[in-house]
């Protein structure tokens, strides 16, 4: 789990800006074996205006539904996402999830279920700075889906939408120092590491933990 991730959400339904020819006009789809070409508004726009869909094989990274809740629920009551992210509520309730699926918290950010052979194993996000040059990619997977990879192909799925149809120049991730296990997952994506943020993130128990910053920039992402 990455610091800074929250457990996710959903807007609703957004008006189209602009699509490709697909049959399911409305949303955007990206693939990463038949990649569509796409005139892409600024990141801002692409966040706002578009349902979301991204593909790898059977990871698929879509928008957040209703029926997603208990799946949230369970997730985010992991002791050790309470561990690792404490931005996110513990003990974690239907309330909690239901604020998010009406998007009332973090309005502005992308928020994606990680769904593997239909069943939701973890969840992922995305901010874009003011100036539509850099994100943030944060995210928390389910206890029975960590150590088989699903992570490290749900960042990347990302990571390369954010760099090559977004064109952001920089992705941003940020960890703790302890979480070995994120730490890898940035390194198999293609992440840097750049340095430790000093005094970064307050715990709710009070503690003022330091983070450690990685980034992606073009020409970075590993296959």
């Amino acid at each position: 789990m990455v610091l800074g991730a929250q457990a996710p959400g959903r807007v609703g339904r957004r008006p189209v800006f602009a699509h490709d020819q697909d049959p399911q006009q409305g949303i955007l789809i990206v693939w990463t074996g038949d990649r569509r070409s796409l005139c892409l508004p600024p990141a801002h726009a692409v966040l706002d205006c578009f349902e979301m869909e991204l593909r790898d094989s059977d990871l698929v990274l879509r928008d957040w539904t209703v029926d997603d809740v208990p799946a949230i629920v369970t997730g985010c009551n992991d002791a050790e996402i309470a561990h690792w992210i404490p931005l996110i509520p513990h003990p974690y309730t239907e309330a909690d999830a239901l604020e998010f699926l009406e998007g009332e918290i973090l309005p502005d950010q992308l928020k994606l279920a990680m769904q593997l052979d239909g069943r939701v194993v973890g969840g992922i996000g995305m901010t874009v700075n003011s100036h539509d040059y850099r994100g943030t990619i944060g995210y928390w997977v389910a206890r029975d889906a960590r150590g088989q990879g699903i992570c490290t192909r749900a960042v990347r799925l990302l990571a390369r939408h954010a760099l090559e149809d977004l064109e952001l120049q920089r992705v941003d991730l940020v960890t703790d120092p302890d979480n070995a296990a994120s730490q890898r997952v940035a390194e198999k994506v293609g992440f840097q590491r750049e340095g430790v943020l000093r005094a970064h993130l307050r715990h709710p128990d009070g503690r003022i933990r330091d983070s450690v910053m990685f980034s992606l920039l073009p020409g970075d992402l590993r296959e």
